[in-house]
């Protein structure tokens, strides 16, 4: 209400006044607006001439700063630059020991290549020799095989002959001994019945089995049979017991088969 008032007021003395002071006032109004105008102008220029300092510290600062940064970077650049020229150095040394060690070693390379070529075909005419040697030797040991056959056969045939004669032998000498025995058995007995009758003395007694607490038994005549007395020079087959008969073929029978002579 009094801000009304006051305004309602004001606004009836301008109303009041005359023309000449009624200019004058707006005048004045006008010139106190365009004031506060250029006031609050020159307030925000202050305010951005502040913030303008402010930054322009700041860029100042920054300027210094980036002026070492770029400092820096110029002799780190330098320093780079001369390791760089030193590594290209090093890179055109190494190029030219890597262009050596290379002729070096296609000269090592051709000269294996062609040690190689000289002993493959220096290999190659050897096993051709190696090859024909075998091949002698092949058919030289297929000689030998047929002929290792033929004596195997042979030797066969051998073995069967006197695995035979053997046998024949003991058969022989079965029989002969069995009819020995009865035959001496029989002569003991016409001395016994001669004695008893009164023509003839008794005879010693005599065992016709095989024991060893006899003293006349008629396996010592057999066994006798197989001692090799009374031979002298030159013997004739036909004039050998058979019981030498076999020892012989046993003996003839071991040396063939190659082990070492022993008694029986």
């Amino acid at each position: 209400k009094i801000a009304e008032l006051a305004e309602r007021a004001h606004t009836e003395a301008i109303s009041n006044l005359d023309e000449t002071t009624r200019s004058v006032y707006k005048e004045n109004v006008r010139v106190n607006a365009a004031l506060e105008f250029h006031m609050k102008e020159g307030e925000e220029l202050k305010k951005e001439r502040d913030h303008l300092l402010e930054d322009n510290k700041e860029l100042s600062s920054e300027k210094e700063l980036n002026g070492m940064i770029v400092q820096e970077k110029v002799v780190e650049c330098k320093k780079q630059s001369k390791h760089i020229s030193e590594l290209q150095e090093k890179v055109k040394t190494l190029e030219k020991s890597l262009s050596h060690l290379v002729r070096e070693f296609e000269d090592e390379r051709n000269a294996i290549v062609q040690a190689t070529e000289d002993e493959t075909r220096s290999s190659r005419a050897e096993i051709a020799r190696l090859q024909r040697i075998v091949e002698l030797k092949t058919k030289e040991m297929n000689k030998v095989k047929r002929l290792a056959k033929n004596i195997l056969d042979q030797r066969t045939e051998l073995e069967q002959f006197f695995l035979d004669s053997l046998e024949y032998v003991k058969n022989e000498i079965s029989c002969i001994r069995a009819q020995y025995r009865r035959d001496a058995q029989a002569v003991y007995h016409n001395r016994m019945l001669a004695a008893h009758a009164g023509q003839a003395d008794y005879p010693r007694v005599r065992t016709f089995k095989s024991s060893d607490t006899s003293t006349n038994n008629v396996f010592e005549d057999l066994r006798e049979a197989e001692k090799w007395s009374g031979m002298e020079g030159k013997v004739d087959v036909g004039d050998l017991t058979w019981e030498q008969r076999e020892r012989v073929l046993r003996l003839l029978f071991a040396k063939m088969n190659g082990q070492k002579d022993r008694k029986k």
